[in-house]
């Protein structure tokens, strides 16, 4: 049995803007056509799609996707504008954003764009005290930089309302992120990796980490697919971080943040269940694991110690 394991690194290959940097830009010119147009300040969906587009190629978008994005705010204008108002107001856009233009996040890989969600997640582990005003806590932006930039002593009511909101706000986020990939998954593949094509035919299962269905698009649909982190267009995208609490007594008394855990959001959406099939039907000595653009971090730890430990059973690993 032959298992292909991917990750951004896969979607890259084929030529798809899909890090996290690609991304927050595209939020960025979203925010920019908001911050200079409004409903009655254009006179069609042709004039915004036209400006979006101006200003996309002006912040070096993709072009491939800048047209298919000009596409999809010509045929909506008001579904548009709703959805650019949303990004507007989000407190991880505003947050992300931020950190990625003070240079802050280290790296280029998912990876680490998770590792800033888990940096926040720690914090509010960690804070036992809150304080805040009532009108600045429901109503300010930009409180997730102030909250990590300084200790707070808010009250403890205040610390749940606060988590409640943030879990809100990153729901919100997820679903910028599917419309994203959703974008992404319109471009045609022009690329092929030519290591990918020699295998593909032998493929029997595929353990993606990915939100596309970038390998059945261009090689083999008929390969058995896990999408781990959920997949685009069926509400089970997976975005957060790996278990914070380093103590394992105390993680299932310390449930205030778990909302933003990989694991737990794998379980509420049922996604990442398909993989244990496919490593219980693995024959000892008969199996081959390909690994390609997958950066076998920690984030993704439980499942790919589980898929190493199969070599037991006599796997050959192999990075692509």
């Amino acid at each position: 049995m032959i298992t292909l394991v991917v990750g951004n690194g896969f979607d890259l290959e084929h030529g798809l803007p899909t890090q996290y940097k690609d991304f927050l830009k595209f939020l960025g010119v979203l925010k920019k056509l908001k911050g200079i147009t409004s409903l009655s300040g254009y006179k069609d969906d042709v004039d915004l799609g036209s400006k979006f587009k101006d200003l996309a190629t002006s912040d070096g978008l993709n072009a491939e996707l800048v047209n298919v994005a000009t596409e999809w705010i010509c045929e909506d204008v008001n579904a548009s504008m709703e959805f650019m108002l949303s990004v507007e107001a989000n407190e991880w856009v505003g947050y992300f954003q931020t950190i990625y233009e003070e240079n802050k996040i280290r790296g280029e890989r998912w990876i680490d764009f998770e590792n800033e969600i888990s940096k926040v997640v720690k914090r509010l582990e960690e804070e036992t005290h809150f304080l805040v005003k009532e009108k600045e806590f429901f109503y300010k932006n930009g409180l997730i930089k102030e909250f990590m930039k300084k200790r707070n002593n808010y009250t403890v009511g205040y610390k749940s309302k606060f988590v409640e909101r943030l879990v809100k706000e990153m729901d919100d986020f997820t679903s910028f992120l599917e419309k994203y990939i959703s974008l992404i998954e319109k471009i045609k593949l022009n690329h092929t990796s030519y290591d990918i094509e020699d295998i593909s035919i032998k493929v029997d299962n595929l353990i993606s980490f990915n939100y596309t269905d970038t390998f059945r698009r261009k090689y083999s649909k008929s390969v058995n697919v896990d999408f781990v982190h959920g997949k685009v267009n069926e509400n089970n995208m997976i975005l957060g971080t790996e278990e914070t609490i380093e103590n394992k007594d105390e993680i299932s008394k310390k449930l205030l943040c778990i909302r933003f855990k990989k694991y737990f959001q794998r379980i509420y959406k049922r996604t990442g269940l398909e993989y244990k099939r496919f490593l219980s039907k693995m024959e000892k000595g008969k199996n081959i694991a390909y690994f390609f653009g997958h950066s076998l971090s920690i984030n993704d730890g439980d499942i790919i110690k589980l898929k190493l430990r199969t070599n037991e059973t006599g796997q050959h690993l192999c990075a692509v």
